[in-house]
């Protein structure tokens, strides 16, 4: 059975608004936008990553609040999320609508956001991997330090892992780059990816420029968010823009359907 690879972003991709953090910002005590400016404000003085810079932000936030920022804690802080309207059975519906074109569907998620908080929430087990920036926890089940970082241009780097089929020993420097015949890789044009504005860009712009398709999904209440997705669409970087709404019947629900349907046309001709 051929595969397709559906690879999302997860903060206002899947998420409404940075979802992931709140419960964390209300367990240390924090206002999110001072924590923000901080952080920005830090790295431009440092010249570092600014997500090396909040990972590690979040670490002393932890120690400040005297607050265990352990596996446990993490997983927990994910357990409220909530999703765009159909996110949560919209795993379920499109893989049965793969099988019956002939596909298997496998879904993953690429984001800069933190793993253990997306591994608490409840779509977490619809996804074969979840790419994302992790802490390393020490003997006493707490953060210490960094063991993966995921920003907006390494991001591309999962897009290559999941067409190899490369999806662990993620210290591995050497495996992801060894050529592999075309028989051994996943077509780029049976990759979906789906984002919602600038930090996906070097994401949809390699799986469109591919071969393969990128979405850009806007939150209907925010004007702001269409517009950018449809400044991201005129500048070429995406295939298609649509409402963040993952219920049957929608917008964003139809356009894959048919990017489904004119794949199994194209494997039937060949």
């Amino acid at each position: 059975m051929k595969k397709i690879a559906f690879m999302y972003d997860f903060d206002e991709t899947l998420s409404k608004g940075e979802m992931q953090y709140k419960e964390l910002f209300q367990r240390l005590n924090q206002d999110p936008e001072s924590f923000w400016v901080h952080n920005d404000e830090k790295c431009l003085e440092e010249n570092s990553d600014v997500v090396l810079g909040y990972m590690y932000n979040f670490m002393q936030l932890a120690r400040k609040n005297n607050v265990r920022l352990n596996r446990e804690f993490l997983i927990d802080c994910g357990r409220n999320i909530t999703f765009f309207k159909g996110v949560e059975d919209w795993f379920d519906r499109i893989n049965e609508y793969g099988l019956k074109k002939g596909f298997l569907i496998e879904h993953y998620i690429i984001s800069c956001g933190i793993k253990e908080i997306m591994e608490g929430s409840s779509i977490a087990s619809k996804f074969k991997r979840i790419f994302a920036n992790c802490y390393s926890f020490n003997d006493e089940g707490e953060a210490y330090w960094l063991s993966q970082i995921v920003n907006f241009t390494t991001k591309t780097q999962y897009i290559f892992r999941i067409k190899k089929d490369l999806l662990d020993n993620l210290s591995d420097i050497k495996e992801i780059n060894v050529k592999r015949s075309k028989e051994e890789q996943l077509p780029y044009a049976n990759m979906i990816y789906f984002g919602d504005g600038d930090t996906d860009i070097p994401c949809m712009k390699v799986v469109k420029d591919k071969g393969g398709h990128s979405v850009c999904v806007f939150d209907s209440d925010r004007p702001k968010k269409r517009l950018n997705a449809m400044k991201i669409l005129t500048d070429g970087r995406v295939n298609a823009v649509a409402e963040a709404d993952y219920s049957e019947g929608s917008a964003l629900d139809l356009y894959v359907k048919k990017t489904i349907d004119k794949l199994a046309k194209f494997y039937a001709k060949s």
